[in-house]
């Protein structure tokens, strides 16, 4: 005697139930990675494999969260919701008859987030998380299923799924999901939260007292200090420890207890991330921090140390940059290049010196003066002196910043600085 077949809803759910406890582990995953790059600076995520795919990337991009809340959470939420709905309708009375088309309009929604995800991804982040492509994945295979649950054509079960939303008042399932899913991430949301604070709190301990032992995380480079041939007022009298020359734009008093050191790279998105930070940091205490900028710029046409190619408009933008300096307008400059990072060819960056209001003529022939590669030639020995490896690199007092770029991180440490 053979054994009845399951019947087709039955199979879906617990294919359906199986993807669904697989997405809840992504987006628990995803979630705790915020919290160990606190906590490990050096950590490397599972999805880490390059530059176009980088979890961590991903995850530190202000896409990644909704009002504080990390997408992971909202993911697990809905995750959750559908495997309860799975579960309702393996087991469930006539009364779920058309649960399937319910759990097909929801999986249409997330495959149409998960669109909008990989369009951000692409064009705004430069970047893909390789577990979060596996979640839109899991939002494809469930649309998939729960259509196959369905009966008739695909244009009546997207009827049914539109009118089963519209409606989802009638039926049990509707208070079900919505129940899970914003208990889950409200319930997420409020742990997270108490957590990441926890460990910022944590972090900026520990990088804190590196830096004020000398030992630790944010233990003291070694002192490559040179000679100040020009110097300006906004460094004068300043001793430094990573060849500051004097021509190097800066934003603060000389004389700040806390005195910040950045080589960045005008195409790299975390250098965008820092500049942010930094300038906050400036408005914030500016009578106690320094900023102090020095090009990177990881490109071959003028950083004979990369082994391939990178960001091809770096050493274009920094040659932008220091003649926009020599003009008084190096910050207006830095906004607007950061600002249009995505786009620096040599015409939009003679448009974004129009914007900020620089002496054309002037510009023009500044970037034809050999002293200004040489100026960022400069900066690029004393990065490689400071064995500098990626961009941003920033150093306070003389000490490298091994932390996570987090704000309130970093606020704590110049607190604290400022308490000693």
């Amino acid at each position: 005697m053979t054994a009845r077949p399951m019947k087709k809803a039955h199979v879906g759910s617990i294919l359906i139930l199986i993807l669904a406890v697989g997405g809840i582990a992504l987006g628990v995953y995803l979630t705790l990675l915020h919290i160990w790059k606190l906590l490990d600076p050096n950590f490397v995520s599972l999805c880490e494999i390059g530059q176009h795919f980088d979890c961590n990337t991903v995850n530190s991009s202000r896409y990644a969260r909704i009002a504080g809340v990390p997408l992971g959470i909202f993911g697990a939420g809905f995750y959750g919701a559908m495997g309860v709905l799975s579960v309702m309708n393996l087991f469930g009375s006539r009364r779920l008859e058309r649960l399937p088309q319910f759990m097909f309009g929801l999986s249409l929604v997330a495959v149409g987030v998960s669109v909008i995800l990989a369009f951000i991804s692409h064009f705004l982040i430069g970047a893909f998380c390789l577990f979060c492509m596996l979640m839109w994945l899991i939002n494809l295979a469930m649309a998939g299923l729960t259509y196959w649950m369905s009966t008739g054509r695909f244009r009546d079960a997207l009827r049914g799924a539109v009118e089963e939303i519209r409606v989802c008042y009638r039926s049990p399932g509707c208070y079900v999901a919505a129940f899970v899913f914003v208990g889950t991430v409200w319930i997420g949301g409020t742990q997270f939260g108490v957590y990441e604070a926890k460990a910022q709190d944590f972090a900026a301990f520990r990088i804190a007292d590196g830096l004020l032992s000398g030992k630790g995380p944010g233990a003291r480079y070694g002192k490559v200090t040179l000679p100040d041939p020009n110097p300006t007022p906004g460094i004068q009298g300043a001793t430094y420890d990573l060849d500051i020359q004097g021509y190097e734009p800066t934003l603060g008093p000389g004389n700040a207890p806390v005195q910040i050191v950045i080589f960045s790279d005008f195409e790299c998105p975390f250098c965008r991330k820092a500049a942010g930070m930094l300038e906050t940091l400036h408005e914030e205490y500016p009578r106690d921090v320094l900023v102090i900028f020095k090009h990177y710029p990881l490109d071959y046409d003028c950083n004979p140390y990369l082994r391939r190619p990178m960001h091809m408009n770096a050493c274009r933008a920094a040659y932008a940059a220091v003649c926009a300096k020599r003009q008084g307008r190096f910050w207006e400059m830095h906004d607007i290049i950061f600002d249009h990072q995505k786009d620096l060819s040599a015409e939009s960056l003679e448009g974004y010196a129009r914007e900020v209001g620089l002496d054309m003529t002037a510009f023009s022939s500044c970037l034809e003066d050999r002293s200004v590669v040489l100026e960022i030639n400069d900066d690029i020995e004393a990065g490689k002196r400071a064995k500098i490896r990626g961009t941003p690199s920033i150093f306070i007092n003389g000490h490298r910043w091994r932390g996570s770029l987090d704000l309130t991180v970093m606020e704590k440490v110049v607190e604290r600085l400022l308490e000693e």
